[in-house]
Parts: C-alpha cells; structure tokens; sequence
C-alpha cells in the first residue's frame, strides 16, 4: 500500500486522534518519512533511534512496544544483538483498537480501524523545498508551480549521473537478476540526493553483500555510517601506531650510528661489547625490545650511559602487546 492510499484510507486522521505517546508519534512519524523517501524497512537499534528523535532509549522502545502491540509497526529482530528492523503497516484495518496504547487518563472511544471509512480529501500535503546543487526547487501554491530563472539542467544531470554510478556500483556487488533495477535506480537517486557520492560508493564497497538493497542503505544510514566510521578509526589508529612505531625504530638507529661514529672518533671510548651492543641496535629488525633488555644490565655498558639517558623513552617491553 502506498502512502497516498493509507491517506485516502484515513490514516492520519486514525493517528492524529489515536492520542499515542509523544514517543510513539516521533517514531511514527520517521517511520512514515523513510516510507515517503523509498524505504520501506528501517534498519537500526534503539541507541541510533534515540539520537534520531531526541528522546531517551527507554522512551523508544516504550514506543516500539507501544506501536507493536497495535499492530501499527511491524517490529523484526536481527540475528542476535540489538539491531532490528521496523516497517510501518500501512494497512489501516490492521491495527488493533488503540485505546489499549498506555496513557495515564482515560481516553475517549475512538473506535478500531476497520471502521474508519474511506473518504476524499482536499487536504495537501506540503513537503519541504528540497535543493539540487545551489539551486532550489520551488514548492507548489495554489496549484502553480513557481518556476525558478536559473537553469537546472546541469545540476539535475549530475545528479542522475551519479545516481547511476551509484547503481552501477551497487549492481557490481550483486549477482545478476537478484535486485529490482527500477527500484534501485529510485534508491541511488534518493541517496544521491541526501548524501556525498564519495561516501555513498564508499559504504558499498565496504559493506557488499552485507546490504541487501539500497532501499536498506537509505533506511539505515545512521547504522552503516557509523559502523564504517568505526571501523575507518581503528584502522587509522593502528596505521598511526605503526608509523611511531617505524618512526621510533629509526630514531634509535640514528642514535646508535651516531655513537658509533663518535666512538670512532675517539670522542668517546666504546669497549668491544659497547659496540656490538650498538651495531645490533642499528642491524636488529626491533631493535627497541633489545634495548629493553640491554638496560636491564646497562652497568655492562659503563661508556653508554648518556646514550641510554637520551634513548631510554624508546624502549618497548617484550610484553607490550604486538600490533
């Protein structure tokens, strides 16, 4: 059922009077936009939805539990964890009678929802002024459209360009015949819409086969987003660890050729065990550990004593924990 049938039918008349909680109404009310937007499920948990709409965790699955009993949210759990799917039953003779949602007054006899009848409606929908590059698209009054002067050819090409690269992309990851490219196509445009393409092509190539369709990509934004942001920190915290770790390696090299030079110079006297304990520092594949243990019994090494003073922050313990 489409959104302009469950309006026909007298769905948001039933919503408007059904007096849910203010919790349920937000959830109601995402859920209804992310259906208008192409997304017919919603991928997420009760932590991102809380962000979403503002409220408490507890609010929101208060909400859910609310919406589910009657029958006006479809809830689907995910494997194990706490992410689940939610879906809205557009299909109004469905839900059950919503005097049993929990408020603390007594509400007023509304009746179930197979007694609203269909009835036309005059009433308009007004939807936001949506933008297209640094153009804006006008909302419609009293039935003109008002036209914009500047061109937006342009701009509209762009965007069902990068819509099909985004499909393209999509469609790679896929086998042949297991999606709708009609829908798909729709999808990639609204996403295309909504967010960088850099990013979109980015969370594809990343997640795969993970993501059913794009319709799913759409609806769980937040959920994907966030998990790849995540994934990118770690990433990027073990290639910041490996690089001081490669950075330090070659401080303590130069350290130790530097000493040795000077002990060649007779500016300093190294026994025969002080310089094989160096050369070692400079050939050794971690030489940071060995000067973990040559400090250990640095009075071996009576003539490295400012060597160790300006090196001994570089030591790394054989039981620091290998990445």
């Amino acid at each position: 059922m489409s959104i302009l049938t469950f309006a026909e039918r007298g769905g948001f008349k039933l919503l408007a009077v059904s007096r849910l909680s203010a919790g349920a109404y937000s959830l109601v009310c995402y859920l209804l936009n992310c259906t208008a937007a192409g997304a017919e499920e919603v991928l997420s948990t009760s932590g991102e939805l809380s962000v979403l709409l503002g409220i408490t965790e507890r609010l929101v699955r208060t909400a859910i539990d609310e919406l589910a009993s009657s029958h006006i949210i479809e809830l689907m759990p995910v494997a194990k964890g706490p992410t689940f799917r939610l879906r809205i039953c557009l299909d109004c003779s469905k839900w059950e009678n919503l005097r049993r949602a929990p408020q603390n007054k007594k509400r007023t006899q509304i009746g179930d929802a197979h007694n609203i009848h269909p009835m036309p409606s005059h009433d308009a929908l007004v939807f936001p002024a949506q933008r297209i590059g640094n153009h804006k698209l006008q909302a419609l009054a009293g039935g003109k459209e008002k036209q914009s002067k500047t061109p937006l050819i342009n701009s509209e090409e762009k965007i069902l360009n990068d819509a099909l690269q985004i499909y393209d992309a999509f469609r790679n990851q896929k086998s042949q015949g297991t999606h709708n490219p009609d829908k798909e196509k729709s999808y990639a445009h609204l996403l295309v819409e909504s967010h960088p393409v850099e990013q979109i092509l980015a969370l594809i190539q990343h997640f795969g086969a993970e993501i059913p369709s794009l319709g799913m990509l759409a609806g769980a934004w937040l959920h994907y987003s966030e998990k790849f942001h995540k994934l990118n920190a770690a990433t990027s915290d073990l290639q910041n660890y490996r690089k001081k770790h490669f950075t330090d390696d070659k401080k303590l090299r130069n350290l130790s050729q530097a000493e040795l030079k000077r002990g060649a110079a007779g500016k300093v006297l190294l026994t025969d065990d002080e310089q094989l304990l160096l050369q070692i520092f400079v050939r050794h594949e971690n030489p940071r550990r060995q000067l973990y243990w040559a400090l250990q019994a640095k009075e071996r090494y009576p003539h490295l004593d400012d060597f160790f003073v300006a090196c001994k922050d570089l030591a790394i313990s054989p039981d620091a924990k290998k990445k």
